[in-house]
């Protein structure tokens, strides 16, 4: 398995791990630090697998979902829809500072944690491939 095997399968596990706290009633924060951790990999896995490397990641994008996420439609996919780069863009102001207790108790976001996780999934099922999709997730 190669590098951005390894990450894109990590992300997928952070957000299965979303999907399980969401289910089990975890805390809004928990949730969405589990969103951001496994959209930030699955992102940065489909740029390295366009020929991205950890430095140019870190030097372009950092910690920043939306400028990860405008990576990827140039590079990867056409658009994905509104309703993801919606939860991407709320996301990313609170999670490139750690800050996103702040920011839901400053601006809560307009939709159900549920569609968050939903659209995230939907996201990094688009940027993985079929083969690389995990049996147990």
């Amino acid at each position: 398995m190669n590098h951005d095997q390894q990450m894109r399968e990590m992300g997928l596990r952070f957000l299965a791990e979303a999907r399980r706290g969401l289910d089990a009633g975890r805390s809004e924060e928990s949730v969405l630090q589990n969103v951001g951790w496994g959209l930030e990999l699955v992102l940065k896995a489909a740029l390295q697998s366009q020929g991205w490397n950890d430095d140019r990641c870190r030097r372009e994008i950092r910690h920043d979902l939306l400028k990860a996420l405008d990576a990827v439609e140039k590079t990867v996919l056409a658009r994905p829809r509104r309703e993801a780069r919606a939860v991407v863009g709320w996301l990313s102001q609170g999670y490139r500072g750690r800050r996103i207790g702040e920011r839901l108790a400053a601006d809560p976001p307009p939709w159900l944690l549920s569609h968050a996780v939903g659209e995230a999934e939907r996201l990094a099922a688009l940027l993985t491939p079929e083969g690389q999709k995990p049996k147990a997730i």
